[in-house]
Formats: C-alpha cells, structure tokens, sequence
C-alpha cells in the first residue's frame, strides 16, 4: 500500500507532463494558423536515431530567414515519412521544406508537412492526471484503526 502512492504520483505527473506537452502543441499550431507565416527554408543537418525495438526518430536542423529579420537555426523532430523523404542513409536528399513560423515570436515555429500533431494526446494526458490524482488521494487519505478486540 506504502508504494502504491508512488505509482499514483507518477501516474498524476505523468499526466500532467503529456497535458500539458498536447496543450501547448495545439496552442501553437492555433497561433500559426491565425498568424503565421510560411518560408522556405534549408535543410543544413539531419540525423536518424535508433531507438528499442529499432523504432527510428528523425530530427532535422533547419535555418529558416523570418521577413525582416536574421536567420534562424532550429531543431525539428519530424514524422517517419517525412524523415525518409528528406534523409537517406544519412544523407540530405531534399535540401528545402516550408518552415511557417509566428512574425511575433520568429523562434516559434514548425514544419507544415513533417511535425507531427500531439493534440490527439490531450485527453489520454487529461485522464491519466485524473486517475494519479484520485488514487493519490486514495492512498494518502487516513486509515480508520481496526476495531479493539474483546
């Protein structure tokens, strides 16, 4: 029972930590299609990593020039099919791809066809905070004493 409560604050955090990742994804792809704009931008590096069970993730280092303003580099995790499009063997076979970023905040930006959209993980985070929170509480509250025997 002692280490129940450290599942349900892992739970709770857990929870909260994917909420909040799919909230501010939604945020800024909300931002972007309000206000954004699209350029192109060049692809300078790229890299395959090999996960377990050889799951590959692809991240891409970007340089983007906002209207007006100095280049930008940034990193970029993309999905699977976009990454084999752009990478091959580790090598850059498509140099180019549209970066739309927000005129305000230049640094805020994605990659229309390649970054993947975390909204979907919004509710999953929501109830899974829920259900650290009420076994927290479950594990946490006072234990009534056992009856006195006669």
């Amino acid at each position: 029972m002692y280490r129940l409560r450290y599942l349900f604050f892992a739970l709770l955090t857990a929870g909260l930590w994917i909420s909040f990742d799919a909230w501010s994804d939604q945020e800024l792809r909300a931002r972007l299609e309000a206000r954004g704009v699209t350029t192109n931008g060049v692809i300078e590096a790229g890299e395959v990593h090999t996960g377990r069970r050889s799951r590959k993730t692809y991240s891409l280092r970007v340089c983007y020039t906002p209207t007006g303003g100095a280049p930008i580099r940034r990193d970029f995790e993309v999905v699977r099919p976009f990454g084999e499009r752009v990478l091959r063997n580790g090598v850059i076979v498509r140099e180019q791809c549209e970066v739309c970023y927000d005129p305000e905040e230049p640094t805020s930006a994605l990659l229309p066809a390649g970054t993947q959209d975390k909204g979907h993980m919004l509710w999953p985070g929501i109830w899974l905070s829920v259900a650290g929170a009420l076994g927290s509480w479950w594990a946490l509250r006072p234990r009534r004493a056992a009856p006195a025997a006669a």
